[in-house]
């Protein structure tokens, strides 16, 4: 339980914009899937936000809610394929930029590459994520934000030619966002692949509730009838988890 308040306390708030969200009830909890806030306060610069939802989890026997999904969550949701077109996810990341004289903290998300496709999303030059680069072991690569691009690198335009360090790891550059993807904020600077290291798919692994989720529902599917077929979804959950 004090892992998972601390973890609540140093995520910090985003704003996409204020939309749809879904809570899952997990850990055996009868409490299911329910609407936080539906109202868009502005719109969405992403294809059809109407059909954007973000899902958080919700422990009622702690009295915790607004959480994060576990990897295993986001893994199964994304397979109802009835419900949702595509869904990705994100957590942020403590990195510095070294290599150079001063390391740099540098204000990063660790993305799933679905989490692009989602929103409707693509690099304004350069590519997104390939499959190898999810996997353990996989290259390290990263995505520029427009901004980051610009006061880092003065608009190189051989950028995808040049690589950058991390944490003392060499990682590549692939692309670079449009201006208008400041996703989840406008001080965000760059998107490296998330990367699910088995230990967060083992036993007890349900818990560990730090990714961010958004999903696109499928054309048809509308936010009453999903929040009933995912409080559904969350019932089964609980009996198959006890």
């Amino acid at each position: 339980m004090r892992s998972l308040r601390r973890q609540f306390r140093k995520t910090p708030l985003t704003l996409v914009s204020c939309i749809a969200v879904l809570a899952i009830g997990i850990g055996g909890a009868t409490a299911a899937f329910s609407a936080l806030y539906t109202v868009v306060l502005r719109p969405l610069p992403y294809p059809n936000p109407q059909q954007l939802v973000a899902i958080h989890s919700q422990f009622p026997r702690l009295q915790m809610d607004h959480l994060g999904v576990s990897p295993l969550d986001y893994l199964d949701l994304r397979q109802h394929k009835d419900l949702f077109s595509d869904a990705g996810a994100f957590f942020y990341l403590d990195l510095s930029r070294t290599g150079q004289p001063h390391a740099e903290k540098v204000n990063a998300l660790a993305i799933t590459s679905s989490l692009l496709t989602t929103f409707g999303a693509r690099p304004q030059f350069g590519r997104s994520f390939q499959p190898v680069e999810e996997q353990p072991g996989g290259p390290h690569v990263v995505l520029l934000s427009d901004a980051y691009w610009q006061s880092a690198f003065g608009r190189d335009p051989n950028i995808l030619q040049r690589s950058l360090e991390l944490n003392g790891e060499r990682y590549s550059v692939i692309g670079v966002m449009p201006r208008s993807f400041a996703f989840p904020n406008h001080v965000t600077q760059m998107w490296v692949p998330v990367v699910f290291k088995p230990g967060w798919l083992g036993h007890g692994g349900r818990q560990n509730v730090f990714l961010r989720m958004y999903a696109r529902l499928q054309n048809g599917v509308t936010f009453e009838p999903a929040t009933r077929r995912l409080d559904s979804i969350s019932r089964h959950a609980a009996i198959a988890n006890r």
